[in-house]
């Protein structure tokens, strides 16, 4: 069977926050010695030192991060705060009771993939390969930063104290918004619609894929599953107490045939049996009552689901039949102009017209593309850069730490030989006993520091051979490393350069671009909008390529190459201008302000 993807977003207000931080991080009261859940049973406080925290170390404070950072979007004013101007006008409202602060995302995968993958078993974890499942989560929690933000992620821990391996990401839901003047606003809403979540799965599943892990995305009615694996735990819950009421009764028999003389059992009070029994039927009776209403939500989402699923075929019928048409049309056309050489004659300049057209909005798509690839090279460009200077601090370490040892060897043996001289001189002689003990004392000493130099330089480097002429060979081959590391640094500090030039010339060719086509008709725009709408890159990127907010040097760039390409009376001349008489203005209302204020 194949294994799939567990993703799983759920969404926390302000003291809910607080609840995920003490779940995820097992933090436990002064009166107790250990984590204890009263809604999961599932825990092995036994295994809860294997728990791991990708991020805080295990002593985050999810509540106090999340203020901090709601606090920052909302342009210093605190979630509880109501900020109003000088008329009394609220600009900034204090945030609902139930707003989300946070999002709680659970990552895992079928039980089947730990086990067959990383030989994960919750009895005997210390067969288990951690390395390898901690990949699998760091692998997760990168996408989720790139997703949301890295500054927006506040913690990250992998539970390896359930019965399936899991993470539990926790992210502040920030997006942008072009009104704020932080350019930022915190909206759940904004990242769950349906279509978003749903992209969310198909997109985790290609990071997934492309890691080499082998994994289903899974059905997309992720609610109809969950609830029927909540279905399926009630209905197991109601068959343990079952057999629990079952022993129970014949606990009850046998006291029964004990009162009458018949049979004696150990010390079981009878009303510890009735109350053992009682307290059961109750949890019995209420577990029933939850599968009766787990089995009316499946039921209410099956009959949903279908009404769905109908909606959207009435949906597509009138779109297919048009594109059918359109093709059969397209058809019909071209047929026409092969039995008619003076109308194919005619629409020459149409077809040349409208294959520029395409062009034009396939150059557009190219630039924003290559905006972006040129941004994902220069994020993994710069990680290389990163390495590469980790990796010659290392060699240069090693090569002083190398040479320190060389000289350190060098004087050490020089003493002992020549204290093994004036050994030497002093055999044979008499009363010299207390000098004999004193130098082989001091020879021993030497020798025990040099075996712990010796002993470390081949722990740290694998070096056997100790003496002047090899470290000297080993000392050449960490330079030679480091020399190659100082042209492969200078490589890509030059491979960056030209990512930054290539991105900037991408950028500048799509804004210009973008701004000269809404000199075109309006047929010519829709058809190069459509182009350029075939890609719509993450928001930090789409911040980056927005026309409407220019600023000084492409607004002067740009009116230049107009003129030059003859567009100077054109509606895109005056979309920028347009641009700088509203800069104007708002400079000025800001200085009129500061002069008000001044006064």
């Amino acid at each position: 069977m194949p294994n799939f993807q567990v993703l799983h977003i759920a969404k926390c207000n302000f003291s809910a926050t607080k609840g995920t931080e003490i779940h995820n991080e097992r933090k436990i009261s002064d009166d107790k010695k250990q984590y204890q859940s009263n809604t999961n049973e599932n825990i092995d406080s036994n295994r809860t030192h294997l728990n791991v925290d990708l991020i805080n170390d295990m002593k985050a404070n999810y509540y106090s991060m999340a203020k901090d950072r709601i606090t920052a979007i909302r342009g210093g004013v605190s979630p509880s705060e109501t900020l109003r101007n000088e008329e009394g006008h609220i600009i900034t409202p204090a945030l609902r009771k139930d707003a989300v602060w946070t999002c709680d995302t659970i990552i895992s995968a079928s039980p089947d993939f730990f086990k067959e993958r990383f030989h994960w078993d919750k009895d005997n974890p210390q067969k288990a390969d951690f390395e390898g499942m901690n990949k699998y989560f760091k692998d997760s929690l990168e996408f989720m930063k790139d997703r949301y933000g890295a500054n927006n992620t506040l913690g990250a821990i992998i539970h390896y104290d359930e019965t399936t391996p899991h993470m539990h990401v926790t992210w502040v839901p920030v997006v942008q918004d072009e009104k704020s003047k932080t350019g930022e606003k915190l909206c759940y809403k904004e990242l769950s619609s349906g279509n978003q979540l749903r992209q969310l799965q198909t997109d985790f599943n290609e990071l997934l894929r492309s890691k080499g892990y082998d994994l289903e995305r899974g059905e997309v009615d992720s609610k109809k599953k969950h609830l029927n694996q909540q279905r399926e735990k009630i209905n197991q819950q109601i068959k343990e107490n079952e057999k629990k009421l079952s022993e129970i009764e014949h606990v009850k028999t046998d006291f029964e045939a004990m009162k009458n003389g018949s049979y004696v059992i150990p010390s079981m009070k009878a009303k510890e049996v009735q109350a053992q029994n009682e307290a059961l039927r109750l949890e019995n009776r209420e577990l029933k009552e939850r599968f009766k209403n787990t089995e009316v939500k499946i039921d209410r989402l099956e009959k949903a689901n279908d009404g769905y699923e109908k909606k959207i075929a009435d949906y597509y019928k009138p779109t297919e039949r048009f594109a059918k048409d359109q093709r059969d049309k397209q058809t019909v056309y071209l047929d026409y102009l092969a039995n008619n050489p003076q109308a194919k004659e005619a629409v020459k300049p149409f077809e040349s017209e409208y294959a520029a057209i395409r062009q034009y909005g396939k150059e557009l798509l190219e630039h924003k593309w290559g905006y972006v690839e040129c941004g994902n090279n220069l994020k993994e460009t710069e990680q290389k850069i990163a390495d590469n200077a980790a990796q010659k601090g290392d060699e240069r370490a090693a090569i002083t730490d190398i040479s320190k040892c060389n000289k350190e060897l060098y004087d050490m043996r020089g003493t002992v030989d020549n204290r093994r001289e004036c050994l030497d001189a002093l055999e044979g002689k008499l009363f010299k006993g207390k000098e004999k003990k004193a130098l082989q004392s001091e020879i021993e000493g030497i020798q025990s520091k040099i075996e712990k130099v010796e002993n470390h330089l081949q722990e740290s480097y694998g070096i056997k051979e100790t003496y002047p002429d090899d470290l000297a060979k080993e000392t050449n081959r960490h330079t030679e490393r480091l020399d190659d590391l100082e042209q492969k640094g200078k490589d890509l500090a030059v491979q960056r350069s030209t990512l930054h030039a290539e991105r900037y010339n991408h950028l500048q060719e799509y804004k210009y671009m973008a701004v000269k086509s809404k000199a075109f008709r309006q047929e010519w725009q829709n058809v190069i909008g459509r182009w350029d709408n075939d890609f719509k890159p993450e928001f930090q990127d789409s911040i980056r390529l927005n026309i409407d907010q220019l600023t000084r040097d492409e607004r002067t760039s740009f009116k230049d190459r107009l003129v030059s390409d003859k567009f100077d009376k054109s509606p895109a001349m005056s979309f920028i201008k347009n641009q700088e008489e509203a800069k104007t203005q708002s400079k000025s209302i800001s200085q009129n302000h500061d002069i008000g204020h001044s006064l």
